[in-house]
C-alpha cells in the first residue's frame, strides 16, 4: 500500500473530529493530550474512568487499548491515510464497537465541556493547510522530562489563579480540564468545567450562553469565539 504524507493540519483536525465526535455521542467519555514513551508521541487520547482508552497518536496511528466494559479490545491499528473522508460516522461506530461504547442512535444534548471540544474541533478544522492551530492542555502529560503545568497558563492571569484554586492532591490533576487555542491570530483558553472561555486580558465569554442565543448553531458559536479571541 502506497503510504501518503498528510500535513500535520490535516492529522490535527481529523484526530479532535473523532475525538469530539466520540464525546458528543458519550458524554462520560474526556480528551487528554498526552506525551507518552518520554515525549516521543503524541497522542489525543479520549478515556473513560471504567477503562475506555483510544488513542490518536498524531505521529503515527488509531489505537485501542482499552474498553469501556474491561474486555480486551479487538482493534488493528489503522493508518490516518485510511481514515480520511467526509464521514467519519463508519469509523466512530467502528471505535465505540472496539472500545466496548454502547451504539448511539442520536447524540445527547451537548454538556459544557463537549462544547468545549466540539469548539477545538472546530477552530482546528478551519486551519487546515494553514497556520497550524497550537490546542494544548493545561498540563503536559509525559513520562519524560518536563511533565508538569504548561507554560501557557500563566499568559492567562485569572485562569492560572484559578487552576491554582483547584490544584489537590486527590484525584486528576485539575490542569486536565484547561486547553488553550492559539495561532497567529487568536489566543484564547478554555475550562471544560465551566465552559468559559478567557481572554489574556482577562475577559469571559460563556460557551453554553453564547450557543443558545445562536440556536445552538456551532458555525455562529465558532464566529463568537473567533471575534472574542481576535479582539483580546
Amino acid at each position: 500500500m502506497t503510504t501518503i504524507e498528510l500535513h500535520k493540519t490535516v492529522i490535527e483536525a481529523a484526530s479532535w473530529k473523532l475525538a469530539s465526535l466520540l464525546t458528543r455521542r458519550h458524554p462520560e467519555l474526556l480528551i487528554r493530550r498526552e506525551h507518552p514513551g518520554g515525549g516521543q508521541y503524541d497522542v489525543l487520547a479520549v478515556r473513560s474512568d471504567r477503562g475506555c482508552n483510544i488513542q490518536m497518536n498524531r505521529a503515527g496511528r488509531i489505537h485501542v487499548h482499552g474498553r469501556h466494559d474491561g474486555r480486551d479490545p479487538v482493534w488493528e491499528p489503522t493508518e490516518w491515510q485510511d481514515v480520511i473522508g467526509p464521514d467519519y460516522r463508519l469509523l466512530v461506530e467502528r471505535l465505540e464497537a472496539a472500545a466496548g461504547l454502547e451504539p448511539v442512535t442520536r447524540a445527547p444534548r451537548s454538556t459544557r465541556r463537549v462544547l468545549v471540544y466540539r469548539t477545538l474541533s472546530a477552530l482546528a478544522n478551519i486551519q487546515i493547510l494553514s497556520d497550524p492551530v497550537d490546542i494544548s492542555m493545561g498540563f503536559l502529560d509525559t513520562s519524560g522530562y518536563g511533565a508538569g503545568p504548561a507554560d501557557w497558563v500563566d499568559e492567562f492571569p485569572d485562569l492560572a489563579e484559578a487552576a491554582r484554586g483547584r490544584t489537590s492532591t486527590e484525584g486528576p490533576e485539575p490542569r486536565f480540564n484547561y486547553w488553550q487555542a492559539k495561532t497567529a491570530g487568536l489566543n484564547v483558553a478554555f475550562d471544560v468545567v465551566s465552559g468559559q472561555t478567557w481572554s489574556t486580558g482577562g475577559d469571559r465569554l460563556d460557551l453554553e450562553m453564547t450557543y443558545q442565543l445562536a440556536d445552538r448553531s456551532m458555525p455562529s458559536l465558532l464566529a463568537s469565539v473567533l471575534e472574542f479571541g481576535s479582539a483580546s
